[in-house]
């Protein structure tokens, strides 16, 4: 008899029936990649490894009453946004790394000057960026999300993909560039 596959609907009901078999299988099914965020900003094993835990704290807590539509987004972006909030308390008074900050500022580089409106941020964003990472080959797809969005190294996505450091680079370049204009296309609008 073949085994039933959970998925994330499943895992959902399981949180809302306050059963804790959903938390082992939120860790089963994304427990690496919330460490791999967590150990990238953070920089330490032992603070991602806490950073995870409390996510886990966290999910436990919001679900109920959420119920997210992208249980991998709602723990993906839970997992960052501690890491990030656990790296400022441990950089209290010192300067953030600059390996963490350099991912976003090349983004917002790119990105300056595109004027975004808080009610049309969420959905019509979330919208265009998926189109735009859909429009990308896989592999310039997965390179722009393991950089902005896991904070994976030049480095390190050099090793993953093949490329060169340069060509990584120069890739990344190119793909700010086609996102910049794509939110200009959509209306959004580029203030000098």
């Amino acid at each position: 008899m073949a085994e039933h596959i959970i998925t994330d609907d499943d895992i959902i009901a399981l949180l809302f029936a306050r059963r804790e078999d959903g938390l082992e299988q939120v860790a089963k099914r994304y427990g690496r990649d919330c460490h791999r965020i967590a150990r990238n900003v953070l920089g330490s094993e032992q603070d991602a490894e806490e950073c995870v835990n409390d996510m886990y704290m966290k999910v436990w807590d919001s679900i109920p009453p959420a119920r997210p539509k992208s249980l991998r987004s709602f723990v993906l972006t839970l997992t960052r946004n501690l890491a990030i909030d656990k790296l400022r308390v441990n950089r209290a008074g010192r300067r953030i790394p600059a390996d963490i900050c350099i991912p976003l500022s090349e983004l917002e580089e790119h990105l300056e000057g595109i004027a975004v409106s808080d009610e049309r941020m969420t959905e019509d964003l979330r919208r265009i960026i998926n189109e735009f990472l859909d429009s990308l080959s896989k592999k310039d797809a997965a390179l722009f999300v393991r950089r902005y969005w896991y904070l994976d190294s030049v480095r390190r996505l050099s090793e993953i993909s093949g490329y060169s450091e340069n060509n990584v680079y120069q890739r990344l370049f190119v793909m700010r560039q086609k996102l910049r204009d794509r939110l200009i296309k959509e209306g959004y609008e580029y203030e000098v």
